[in-house]
């Protein structure tokens, strides 16, 4: 396949993906009947899987692969107007029903399936996968999924798990209420691979145990997985189970549990340890489908002005700590984030990164804006156009000036802590750059490797620091939540009353409108207040052939495969 017909098929993945994210305009495949998947189904999601526990997997590839394996209440598919929506997966039905105290209570009614080994699958397979996400003793990095559920704040400070208001009434009833309106309650919680249901007895044994598993390393084109956990023994109610695994691989046949639809036969998974490696499985035909591109093939995309990469829920991020001696003052961190080129730093992070125009990543919806994101509707609340930067650079030495510095007593020098990554670092060397230009200040960037950069960041000792931000879900909330006064994850040390107070109005609110007014209002609090300032977006684009179609892609980038299917037996 020539390199322009390639490029092709990738703008039309794309395209795909931001209709799944936004709810764009797409052609939908024809009727079931009409469908034909394919026998087999050669993917490649990048490495091994560190661990395939709903409740620790934090990678796409390992959330797709939970995915496929796991089936949730509801699941992610395409209607026919293009628009990712929930449909009923393990539940046949549900009913809502407010209650006079504001809060939400879903009634889920199971329909009959069973797990991989034959056994049922009931509610409280669902009550004892949430309560173990939930109850800090597991460790969870996915447990602020949960957070809209009652008594999910009592569980957090006490680790009494029976505080979460998950019940089953019986086999084939679970019940859940929740604090108040949640939009992304039915899309990314009851269709999450994180609150995946787990069979309690099963869940327990090796095959399970996220301890064991390790992340994979080796060489690029085989890396090595976990030689301490054997998948094959995994115990799932979803498309698929896992037939067969070793360092090159994994191969996932389909569950014969699970309910009878047309999709793929067979998922091979093959690995891969960078994206050029996934590219030259591509490019040789050993793989249908690749999940991430390189550099080289987005800079080619990116050739096309029309092509926007698919939003990720990540927004690129500078931390301050507000309980510094320096950057206690608010008026140095508004002096510091003025000088910030976001063009410049987005470019230099590569051909899928953006300017951040605020902490909330563009791959939110909101129904009231169009196109229906909430980034759009809450426009620019930091300054991303290059042609306001020379006037942003003169008020940000005039903050300096305000907050009693001067050449007579310059601001000290200050460190800048980041993970030991390329595009991290690259980032690091432009920001102290730009404040040695623009405010004649000196700052030393550190590199750090993860687990030291979050120890820092917890027991804050340090004075700035570039990290991530990835929302649980692809809601505003999601990303706004952990900046409250008393949250465990509140690195920064800010506190505001009125944020505080925003918050707990949006959990509790069952008012759709006035809530997604109130996360606006939050956002732009936060950022004038500058506890943090965003830098850019991170986006994908992935590869699939332009033989097959049906592929959905949920708010947090992990991918659907169970209904691909041929193009061809659709025209």
């Amino acid at each position: 396949m020539k390199l322009m017909k390639r490029a092709a098929a990738f703008l039309l993945t794309a395209a795909l993906g931001l209709s799944v994210l936004c709810g764009c305009q797409e052609e939908t495949p024809a009727e079931a009947p009409a469908a034909v998947a394919p026998e087999t189904l050669s993917v490649c999601l990048g490495a091994a899987p560190g661990t395939l526990d709903p409740a620790y997997a934090t990678e796409p590839r390992e959330q797709t692969l939970i995915s496929n394996l796991y089936a949730n209440l509801m699941r992610l598919t395409v209607d026919e107007n293009g628009n990712t929506v929930p449909v009923p997966d393990m539940a046949k039905s549900y009913e809502e029903e407010k209650n006079v105290d504001g809060s939400v209570t879903y009634t889920f009614r199971l329909r009959s399936a069973k797990w991989s080994d034959g056994s049922a699958v009931i509610a409280d397979d669902f009550v004892y996968a949430w309560k173990r996400l939930a109850d800090p003793a597991t460790g969870s990095p996915n447990a602020a999924l949960l957070s809209m559920i009652s008594g999910y704040d009592t569980v957090r400070s006490t680790g009494d798990v029976s505080a979460l208001q998950v019940e089953a009434k019986n086999s084939s009833t679970l019940v859940v209420t929740i604090t108040g309106t949640c939009e992304w309650f039915l899309t990314d919680v009851c269709a999450s691979a994180a609150a995946s249901p787990l069979r309690q007895s099963a869940a327990e044994q090796p095959a399970n145990d996220t301890a064991q598993a390790t992340e994979a390393t080796g060489d690029t084109e085989a890396p090595a997985a976990s030689e301490s956990v054997d998948y094959t023994q995994l115990v799932t109610n979803g498309p698929y189970q896992v037939a067969s695994a070793d360092s090159t691989g994994m191969i996932l046949e389909q569950n014969a549990t699970y309910e009878e639809t047309t999709r793929p036969g067979n998922i091979r998974v093959v690995y891969a340890n960078t994206p050029e490696a996934g590219w030259a499985l591509y490019e040789a035909g050993r793989v249908d489908f690749l999940a991430e591109l390189p550099e080289a093939q987005l800079k080619q995309l990116a050739l096309d002005p029309s092509w926007t990469p698919a939003a990720d829920p990540t927004t690129c991020t500078l931390l301050f700590n507000t309980t510094h001696e320096v950057l206690a003052d608010p008026l140095v961190r508004e002096a510091l984030q003025l000088a910030i080129d976001r063009t410049a730093l987005s470019t230099a992070a590569g051909a899928g990164c953006t300017p951040a125009s605020g902490l909330v990543s563009g791959s939110v919806p909101d129904p009231d804006a169009n196109p229906a994101t909430f980034r759009t509707h809450g426009g620019d609340l930091v300054v991303c156009d290059p042609a306001l930067m020379a006037s942003n650079r003169a008020t940000a030495n005039l903050r300096l000036i305000e907050a009693g510095y001067d050449q007579d007593f310059p601001l000290p020098e200050l460190q800048l802590f980041y993970a030991d990554n390329d595009r991290h670092a690259e980032t690091a060397r432009l920001l102290a750059e730009m404040w040695s230009s623009v405010l004649e200040i000196t700052v030393t960037a550190v590199a750090m490797d993860e687990a030291a950069l979050n120890t820092a960041l917890t027991e804050r000792q340090y004075a700035m620091a570039i990290t991530n931000i990835t929302a649980a879900a692809n809601d505003a909330q999601c990303f706004l939540d952990r900046w409250t006064t008393s949250h465990p994850d509140n690195v920064t040390g800010y506190s505001n009353s009125a944020f505080d107070t925003l918050l707990t109005v949006i959990h509790g609110a069952s008012d759709n409108d006035a809530r997604r007014g109130c996360l606006h209002d939050a956002e732009s609090l936060l950022l004038e207040d500058c506890p943090l300032t965003p830098l850019y977006f991170t986006g994908s684009a992935w590869a699939m052939r332009d033989t097959l179609t049906g592929l959905v892609r949920d708010g947090r980038g992990s991918f659907l495969f169970s209904d691909i299917v041929l193009v061809s037996a659709e025209s």
